[in-house]
């Protein structure tokens, strides 16, 4: 329930109640304890306790965690939707959305050809294959969910073994493909994966670059590395140390690379000031 949101009337924050919960209900345990072992006072009302609060100190929930866990609690997302940043690109880029091929089904009409639709991966899982050429191999299906509906998509052995790692949960992708009506339903079936920001940005970006001040404090450092642990991906960050005399580049951890954006951008610029995000692209100069 507080996934879902019942409780944001309560005026705090989801984080703050979820993080609370065991001593929330180890309280509510002990109470009702207190009220069967009939521990009352002389007027025969059981005798009150301090009421627990919740723990302020913990963080909102970032935006993309808050949508999850609807998502997780109620099976769809109730207050927004994490594609909704991507839809300006995603409708420059695709050939159809989903509602414009379910219409295309229920009018009569047949999509022939390659088709490109876009959106975010979910319920992704490997089959394998039991008979045929490719018996003992993998095939791998998934959901691909624009604003407008959900698409089932098919990647046969080939494909998986080549579009696989790009199909993390949440991730963002182009996918081209021959749409396959199956009577109850439609399916595509993979021709080629492209993650959306490598081809909403143009060149291939290989890195991201974060200027840092020798005053920054430990506190915003600390918000800076929960900023990019939150946003996970595969664009390697570098850090820049701004001394009197000399920029000192510190590699972070390998593990350490983002899903970046627009908006990570803006979040990282209003941490760190304007200016110090700098963008690497492949076959460019340093």
């Amino acid at each position: 329930l507080v996934k879902a949101g019942a409780f944001d009337s309560l005026g705090v924050h989801r984080a703050a109640l979820y993080g609370s919960l065991d001593s929330l209900l180890d309280h509510a345990q002990r109470r009702r304890q207190e009220r069967d072992a009939g521990q009352s006072n002389l007027f025969g009302a059981v005798l009150p306790a301090s009421e627990p609060q919740p723990d302020l100190s913990l963080r909102p929930w970032p935006e993309r965690e808050r949508l999850r866990n609807e998502k997780e609690a109620l099976g769809l997302y109730l207050t927004g939707n994490p594609i909704s940043e991507h839809q300006g690109d995603l409708e420059r880029l695709v050939s159809h959305s989903v509602a414009d091929l379910k219409e295309l089904k229920e009018n009569g009409t047949v999509v022939e050809g390659s088709i490109t639709v876009g959106g975010q991966v979910g319920a992704f899982n490997r089959v394998k294959i039991k008979s045929g050429p490719n018996a003992g191999k993998f095939m791998g299906r998934f959901v691909l969910e624009d604003l407008t509906g959900g698409l089932p998509v098919t990647l046969f052995a080939n494909q998986l073994q080549q579009f696989g790692h790009l199909l993390a949960d949440e991730a963002v992708v182009l996918v081209k493909g021959q749409l396959r009506d199956r009577g109850s339903d439609l399916e595509l079936t993979v021709e080629e994966v492209t993650p959306l920001d490598k081809v909403a940005r143009g060149p291939a970006l290989a890195g991201v670059d974060l200027t840092l001040s020798p005053a920054m404090s430990q506190t915003k450092m600390l918000e800076l590395r929960n900023l990019l642990v939150e946003n996970p991906g595969d664009v390697p960050v570098t850090l820049e140390l701004q001394l009197p005399d000399r920029t000192v580049r510190i590699a972070t951890k390998e593990n350490l690379k983002i899903q970046f954006g627009p908006r990570l951008a803006a979040s990282i610029e209003g941490l760190l000031g304007q200016g110090s995000v700098r963008e690497r692209y492949l076959g460019a100069g340093a």
